[in-house]
């Protein structure tokens, strides 16, 4: 089998993927705070698109070291193509600007045995509720981050939409849902230096069967054995007042 890669040229993926969402969410920060909201956007977008990569990195490394899988270097760049598949794959955790039902619900999940019956008709449930909502949210966030980009005619075709004409709300609730998903991989990605969701004002829900990044102490000994591994930007540089 040709172009078969390592666990540990996966791990250094994810890790740079990771590393890119932050720079990229700093930048958008920058951008918000001297009011270009339509860049904010394009750049929030883009880092959440890298947190989607670290995320379908993360799921071909436990391939390898679950299951002793190959995987080529052909699979990784099919599956990282996609701007809407790697949108799918950054909601790593829903946070709590989900709607009352679905917040209710994982609440409730979380008050259930796990190994009732209860809890597994529940589980189910969560997921595909979940599953729809994430399909959803992904192809929007893409949709987003066009209408920041460019240029087009409106829907009545009697005008146009211009990136320019983007509100400080929009871009503000773009950023707020990236960085959510950018602590939770910060918070795998750096097995020494965790932060409580509390600390960031949020509380975050991972979504059932969704998260790829699992407690693993088998990747925090992987984490910590790389030496040299450089610092991601730390999530509370992005919890500033919008």
């Amino acid at each position: 089998m040709k172009n078969v890669v390592t666990e540990r040229f996966l791990l250094e993926g994810i890790f740079y993927a990771a590393e890119q969402a932050g720079l990229l969410l700093r930048d958008a920060l920058i951008a918000y705070t001297n009011k270009s909201y339509y860049t904010a956007i394009v750049l929030a977008a883009f880092a959440r698109e890298e947190i989607g990569r670290a995320s379908i990195l993360g799921m071909f490394r436990k391939r390898i070291v679950n299951k002793g899988k190959a995987v080529t270097l052909d699979e990784i760049q099919t599956a990282c193509e996609e701007h809407e598949m790697k949108q799918q794959f950054s909601q790593i955790a829903i946070g709590e600007r989900g709607d009352p039902a679905t917040m209710k619900m994982l609440q409730d999940l979380g008050e259930m045995n796990p190994k009732s019956d209860e809890y597994k008709a529940a589980h189910a449930e969560a997921w595909k509720v979940l599953m729809s909502k994430k399909k959803r949210a992904s192809g929007a966030r893409h949709k987003a981050r066009m209408a920041a980009l460019y240029v087009e005619p409106n829907q009545s075709g009697a005008g146009w939409d211009r990136p320019i004409d983007t509100s400080p709300e929009a871009a503000k609730m773009f950023l707020e849902d990236a960085r959510q998903q950018y602590w939770t991989l910060f918070n795998v990605l750096q097995p020494d230096d965790r932060i409580p969701p509390l600390e960031l004002g949020r509380i975050a829900y991972p979504a059932p069967g969704a998260n790829v990044f699992p407690a693993d102490l088998e990747l925090d000994d992987s984490l910590r054995k790389w030496e040299g591994r450089p610092k991601l930007v730390p999530p509370e540089a992005f919890f500033v007042k919008l």
